[in-house]
């Protein structure tokens, strides 16, 4: 028998290959490693600034009317399916008191629709909301915009043609139940 200086000479293609194949398994496991732990790193940097937050001075909510509500409030599209209001508020937290956290569902199914609207304490709060538009939330970009103004004693109603169930929305005047 001769001596071998390298055992990957002896190595036949097939075993060559497949030794190839597991380093390259092996780095895809290390990368993807790398990016949990980079996952994790991030999670505990957010969890750090919403306790920091919680520790910062409490701003004193505000008593707002029907059309103060509007101003201090966003609307919130690409929201997961799966979030909760508590998601939600851990993720705007730090731009100012929450108020109210709503999810819109669809009124047959109760599954969620993708978007929810979050009213703050103050204006301010809401706008620097705004600021964080596209930022990631249960891997999405979100998309964060002003709330629109409801404009009282205005109503808006679909015509009832062919399609049977159409929908009536009607925005309430300001002080009025409904």
């Amino acid at each position: 028998m001769t001596e071998v200086d390298d055992p990957m000479e002896v190595m036949s293609a097939e075993d060559h290959h497949h030794c190839n194949k597991d380093s390259i398994l092996e780095e895809t496991r290390k990368k993807i490693k790398d990016l949990s732990d980079e996952d994790t790193k991030i999670a505990d940097i957010q969890l750090s600034m919403n306790k920091d937050s919680k520790n910062a001075p409490a701003v004193e909510p505000t008593t707002v009317g029907a059309e103060g509500a509007d101003e201090c409030s966003i609307h919130v599209a690409q929201v997961d399916y799966e979030a909760t209001p508590e998601e939600l508020q851990a993720h705007f937290m730090c731009c100012g008191v929450i108020n109210r956290i709503t999810i819109i569902c669809d009124k047959i199914t109760g599954q969620p629709k993708g978007y929810a609207y979050i009213e703050f304490a103050n204006k301010e709060a809401a706008e620097t909301a705004i600021a964080m538009n596209d930022s990631q939330f249960r891997g999405r970009n979100l998309k964060v915009t002003a709330k629109r103004q409801n404009v009282p004693g205005m109503s808006v109603v679909e015509e009832a043609g062919e399609e049977a169930g159409a929908e009536e929305t009607h925005m309430e005047e300001a002080g009025e139940e409904a």
